[in-house]
């Protein structure tokens, strides 16, 4: 087919076909029709498997472009969406087939693409011009304003791709003078962020140099004519102070576990030592008691209730009232074992008194 270039207009088209086989290109729009596929009978061809022979065609009228899948048995997406049927193009789209990427791009015509001399042997073939590499990765972070129409302003990355520009269908609208309707776009990856200029006419500058592709790392200032943006993680202002409180909490919870570990420790270790403690009281009482009773069997009366007083001393009162008994049983009226037996009950009921106050 034999095609025509196109009324020349104030706006300039083209698309950037980027490929992980092949070497990014730029293809100006000035033909009505223009077939995409692996083919060479296609306008623009791609190194790319997994795209049709002759899989799309844009085509132009006037300033309108629109994209038709030719049902090649390979899928078309269009942001993302798989193509059935014509649709018109904007600028911003993005048409994926297999692992190719073709952005349409606007502009003004100041900015017009830089075509260098078709050879005589490739006067047949669109010529490109290559622009940025592509980043496959992904990764997260904002862009915060730092000067110009966008001082102040946030703009959270939450998409694979970012379109800069004047133009209010770019992602980052920044209407003033010095950009371009479409001036750069970025590239983002898991571990990486690529800023790509668009052969913008004021350029991208990076750090206050001119740049065509630059991977950016936190804390990078990206400058668009008189518009500044600093490339940043969420590990800052707001975010740092949640980190912190975060950091903080774990401090203290992890102290306060300790501090009650050791004081439950600290507990756990007196009322042992002390129940030991009680234990060895206890066994030497019962050994002095059974010492007691051997002497009981061969003592007089007088000595027993001696025996029975330092029983009584020992709070071994049971021990105590059965040697008394013993002598009463004797002598029933044994004044000093009276006296005693009354002394040992009213010093039994004291300590049981005792005993259920404390529980």
């Amino acid at each position: 087919m034999i095609k025509t270039l196109t009324e020349t207009s104030d706006v300039l088209f083209s698309i950037m076909i980027t490929s992980s086989n092949d070497e990014p290109k730029q293809v100006p729009l000035e033909y009505p029709e223009l077939l995409i596929g692996k083919s060479k009978e296609a306008d623009v061809m791609v190194n790319d498997t997994q795209v049709g022979d002759l899989q799309i065609k844009i085509i132009r009228e006037g300033e309108r472009f629109q994209v038709c899948d030719l049902n090649s048995g390979f899928p078309t997406r269009l942001n993302n969406q798989i193509l059935e049927s014509p649709f018109p193009l904007v600028a911003g789209d993005i048409i994926t087939m297999g692992k190719t990427q073709i952005h349409f791009m606007e502009r003004s015509a100041s900015e017009e693409i830089p075509k260098e001399k078709p050879k005589e042997a490739d006067a047949g073939k669109t010529q490109f011009m290559t622009v940025f590499k592509v980043e496959e990765e992904k990764a997260k972070g904002r862009l915060v304003g730092v000067s110009g129409q966008v001082k102040g302003r946030v703009f959270p990355i939450n998409k694979d791709k970012i379109s800069i520009g004047r133009d209010p269908s770019n992602d980052i609208c920044i209407d003033q003078d010095g950009l371009s309707r479409a001036h750069a776009i970025l590239e983002i990856g898991e571990k990486t962020i690529t800023v790509l200029d668009f052969n913008s006419t004021n350029g991208t500058f990076i750090n206050g140099k001119k740049i065509v592709s630059e991977v950016i790392k936190p804390g990078t200032v990206v400058q668009f004519a008189n518009a500044a943006l600093r490339y940043e993680l969420f590990d800052s202002s707001d975010d740092k102070g949640k980190k912190s409180f975060f950091r903080h909490f774990v401090q203290w919870t992890v102290t306060l576990m300790l501090v009650t570990f050791i004081t439950g420790g600290g507990i756990y270790l007196f009322n042992y030592y002390s129940t030991e403690k009680q234990k060895r009281i206890l066994e030497q009482k019962q050994k002095e008691l059974e010492n007691l009773a051997e002497k009981v069997k061969e003592e007089s009366p007088e000595k027993k209730l001696e025996i029975a007083e330092k029983a009584c001393s020992l709070e071994q009162y049971d021990e105590a009232m059965k040697i008394v008994d013993g002598v009463l049983s004797d002598s029933p009226s044994h004044a000093g074992a009276l006296l005693l037996k009354g002394k040992i009950m009213k010093a039994k009921k004291y300590a049981e008194v005792n005993e259920l106050y404390q529980k």
